[in-house]
């Protein structure tokens, strides 16, 4: 065969030809019959046939359509194929009978009928096999073979050329493959330059030296020859470069164009001359990425890479005759082998197929349905040297599912994030719920990091209802779509419906109507009236994407796989409170659990400190997904105040939130949380959606925190959550979308999960006030320091334990020598400060002020005077204003020396108390379940 094709190299006849004669074409022509026009006929390629041969095959293909519901026959004309060419054999090869069967194939006609879907006309490529006897002719041009579709104008006349060479025609100056057969010629006898070639002469290959400084004819490689002027030549053995000499002289080299000898050159003018051609190795490589695949499901899919260093060629693929042809033509089905049968007359066609001029491949084989056993392929270049082997193994498929948990609980309207183990798959079918609960919603999922399993979220607050599927369903690593939310897509076919017969429902909607879950002329989105409310739904998981209605009119996964139950509990508001963390950004901390490990219990909050409200509250967390411009993400990275502003302006939702101060007055509205026009460094909302609980932080020293700007401190505050409920009315949906009221009236609070009359509402007390300190220690106002290497300055402060600070001491004018010592703390346990001096340099009698610094601001400004004992007095409380430091602070020049106290042990956790002030992080009653929240959070992400 020419140009690469296949040659077939275990048949009971050996397809020879190497010598290039002169060149003859061939055409050959196609036509059709049925009804008018029922076939459109068009040449996609033919094969050259080579001549001196008794037995070889050509291969042409065509493209045929035949229109909607027809049949044709396609007469085949050989009238214009030379004389001498002999046809022994045919065989017709429809590559997707799908589309197009053949049928009564004959040396001069073959049928052809439509097998597409009734409306479609069906089109394939149709693979025409000839057995040619070329014995005795040589190279022409010219040859036609016409196929005529017998029932209209279709047509096509298909040209080729008889050529020397079964697999590449010789010339000098070109390139061949080791293992290709060529072929030399001449035409009755050759002269030339004295030298004369006969008929029956004997020729010589020998090397082409190109190892001096001019090239000359080397050594002997092989020596053949002509019988009737012709010759194979075969490069087997053949690698570099190399000419064709006379056997009686090898002092002079054969020009050869198209395996025809043409002139002769001296070796003394071979630089000068065109004469030598080359022989090269091609390689081959074969790479199954996985050993071991099952019969069945997603595993049965592995990775074919095919590596060459050859543009294209024709390989022909065998397992040692484990497998048959089709078998290995379902293997290799992916369009891009282009696998090919042989036809029936060849020896090998029971077990062996070919690629059809592929060069470097990366794609999936299947497997699917072949037998247990372990395989090796045989790969082989039709007309080279070059092959290659893989081994698979394949076991039986045990497809399974398993879920992370038996039973996902979650309160209505939040969301719900699910895990599902695969075996032996990487994808899987989902059904959510069934007729019992009134929704059924289809997932496919897919393991997308290999992991075996695949996670996702589920938002049920809009689980069901027209809302963008990433406002419903979420996966960070995995493939998951939603018959209900944008439809699936990922798979090649999508999920089927059936009785319990097998027959075929047809759509999603026809599923749903048949369970009795919506009318027919409704859509899916009409199955329910409100969110899912609580109670359990069933999780199905199945291995095929077939779903059953049975005679009982219910549900059915054709492939149960696994199962699972959703828990959706009643969610409500529980408890309202205020908590106090060191001043910065609301959003410093993104981090919940570094939120909490700062956060003491507080009612009084000091201006600039941040201020945590703490809502422990479900079933609001879907619906400010849905709503949040992060969408899931929101999780993990915050919700914005506005988020919670949008949702408590959706009137429908009966959902309010409010903070408001009581400084109302006719004429001006109370100064409240402006949780619409911030950013998140004034206000940010942090979320445990599992344990229920909401944290609205808010930076105090925000001018945008509030509306009207600067609050005027102390100023008492009211936080209210309440979930609102119509006095008759539940919760529907509008009819337009995921929204709704009080029987669908979007400006009608009916919160969706509540029975009519049946509000929950919490509230919270707090007081935002001015920073203050007061220090112990104090004598008539004085506070007392001892003339000491180790004074001690303590006090108490409103300022949020664990914030950063310091103590400052200086002398006042006239003290000689003047200080100024500062050292730094922290603000710790119940507010209390404590700072170590030294002062042992100092005069009794020395007096100073002392004050706390936090942030640049001194609070409790007090006069000191350095004393020889301290004794013990009555902290005065600090009614002073508190005042920026303008002095310029003089060098200190004593080094206050380290506390070395002995620390008593800590527990590893904090114990927090229910008072007013505490150590930073919750307290055991009041907000144990927060903290645990927090670490299953902790463990939730982690994971």
């Amino acid at each position: 065969m020419t140009n690469g094709n296949y040659r077939l190299k275990a048949r009971a006849v050996f397809l020879a030809a190497l010598m290039v004669f002169s060149v003859f074409a061939g055409t050959v022509a196609f036509a059709g019959t049925a009804a008018a026009n029922a076939s459109d006929i068009s040449e996609v390629s033919a094969e050259d046939v080579p001549v001196e041969q008794d037995e070889v095959t050509q291969k042409i293909e065509l493209d045929i359509t035949v229109t909607d519901g027809n049949d044709d026959t396609v007469n085949i004309d050989t009238a214009d194929v030379p004389a001498g060419v002999s046809v022994d054999n045919i065989d017709v090869i429809s590559t997707n009978t799908s589309a197009v069967s053949v049928s009564s194939i004959s040396s001069s006609s073959f049928d052809v009928a439509d097998e597409s879907p009734s409306g479609e006309d069906g089109t394939a490529t149709v693979l025409v096999y000839f057995e040619h006897n070329t014995e005795g002719l040589s190279p022409q041009t010219g040859a036609n073979i016409d196929f005529n579709a017998s029932s209209g104008d279709g047509s096509a006349e298909v040209a080729f050329d008889l050529v020397a060479g079964n697999d590449a025609q010789l010339n000098s100056g070109s390139t061949y493959w080791q293992g290709q057969e060529t072929a030399v010629y001449v035409d009755g006898s050759f002269s030339s330059g004295g030298v004369t070639i006969e008929g029956d002469d004997q020729l010589q290959i020998r090397e082409y030296d190109t190892s001096g400084d001019d090239p000359q004819i080397g050594t002997l490689q092989d020596e053949f020859s002509l019988e009737g002027g012709y010759a194979d030549v075969s490069t087997d053995d053949l690698d570099g470069e190399y000419v064709v000499t006379p056997a009686s002289d090898s002092s002079v080299a054969l020009v050869i164009d198209d395996g025809e000898i043409t002139s002769v050159v001296e070796e003394s003018n071979l630089a000068a001359n065109t004469v030598a051609w080359e022989v090269t190795t091609q390689d081959l490589s074969i790479d199954f990425d996985e050993e071991s695949v099952t019969n069945s499901g997603e595993d049965s899919a592995n990775e074919l890479e095919i590596e060459t260093n050859r543009g294209s060629s024709d390989i022909e693929v065998s397992a040692d005759g484990d497998l048959e042809q089709q078998e290995l033509l379902d293997i290799f089905s992916d369009s891009a082998f282009n696998a090919q049968p042989l036809p029936d007359y060849d020896d090998d066609s029971e077990d062996t197929i070919v690629l059809g001029s592929i060069g470097d491949v990366t794609e999936d084989t299947d497997f699917e349905d072949i037998d247990e056993g372990e395989y090796e392929f045989t790969f082989e270049v039709s007309d080279s040297t070059a092959e290659d082997s893989g081994t698979v193994e394949v076991t039986e498929s045990d497809v399974d599912a398993g879920f992370s948990q038996g039973t996902f609980s979650q309160t209505a309207g939040d969301v719900v994030n699910m895990t599902i183990q695969l075996e032996d798959t990487d994808s899987a079918w989902v059904q959510l719920g069934d007729e019992d609960s009134g929704f059924v919603d289809i997932l496919y999922i897919e393991d997308d990091d290999d992991d075996d399993e695949v996670t996702f979220w589920v938002n049920t607050r809009t689980v069901g209802t027209s809302a963008a599927f990433d406002q419903t369903y979420y996966s960070e690593d995995d493939i998951v779509e939603s018959q209900i939310h944008g439809g699936i897509d990922e798979p090649d076919s999508g999920p089927t419906f059936e009785d319990e017969d097998g027959n075929d429902i047809g759509t999603f909607s026809d599923y749903l109507t048949e369970l009795d879950l919506i009318d027919s002329d409704e859509d899916p989105t009409d199955q329910l009236i409100r969110p899912l409310q609580p109670t359990t739904y069933d999780v199905s998981v199945g291995g095929d994407e077939v779903f059953i209605v049975n005679d009982d009119d219910e549900s059915e996964l054709n492939d149960e796989i696994g199962l699972a139950t959703l828990d959706l509990t009643e969610p409500g508001v529980d408890n309202l409170q205020t908590w106090t963390a060191p001043s910065d950004n609301a959003d410093a901390d993104e981090e919940l659990q570094e939120v909490l490990d700062i956060v003491t219990q507080q009612t009084e909050i000091a201006e600039d400190d941040r201020l945590v409200i703490q809502a422990e509250a479900s079933g609001i967390y879907g619906h400010m997904v849905a709503i949040d411009e992060n969408g899931f993400d929101a999780f993990e990275d915050g919700f914005s105040a506005s988020t919670l502003y949008e949702l408590d302006e959706r009137d429908g939702e009966g959902v309010d939130f409010t903070v408001e101060a009581d400084d109302a007055t006719g004429n001006q509205e109370a100064t409240s949380l402006d949780l619409e026009n911030v950013d998140n460094q004034d206000i940010f909302i942090l979320v445990d959606n599992q344990a229920g609980q909401m944290f609205i932080i808010v930076d105090t020293s925000s001018d945008d925190a509030f509306s009207g700007g600067d609050i005027d401190t102390p100023e008492e505050f009211t936080a209210d959550l309440t979930y609102e409920t119509d006095s008759s009315d539940r919760f529907e949906f509008d009819g337009s979308g995921p929204l709704g009221g009080a029987d669908g009236d979007t400006d009608e609070a009916a919160y969706p999960y509540f029975d009519t009359g049946d509000d929950q509402s919490q509230s919270a007390e707090f007081t935002i006030a001015e920073g203050s300190a007061t220090f112990d220690n104090q004598q008539d106002g004085v506070v007392q320091i001892a003339n000491t290497g180790e004074a001690t300055v303590s006090g108490e402060t409103n300022i949020a334990p664990g914030s950063d600070a310091s103590v400052r001491v200086r002398s006042d004018q006239g003290v000689s020598p003047s200080f100024v010592k500062t050292v730094s703390t922290e603000i710790g346990d119940d507010g209390v400060f404590e700072a170590t001096f030294d002062f042992s340099e100092q005069s009794v009698g020395d007096t100073g002020t002392v004050s706390l610094r936090v942030g640049g601001s001194a609070y409790g400004q007090t006069d000191a005077e350095i004393v020889e004992d301290v004794g013990t007095a009555t902290p005065e409380p600090d009614t002073a204003t508190p005042e920026p430091d303008t002095a310029t602070p003089e060098p200190d020049t004593a080094t206050p020396e380290p506390d070395t106290a002995t620390p008593e042990p800590e527990p590893d956790t904090d114990t927090p108390t229910e008072t007013d002030t505490g150590t930073p992080g919750f307290g055991v009653v009041v907000a144990l379940t927060a903290l645990i929240a927090a670490a299953l959070l902790a463990i939730r992400r982690e994971s």
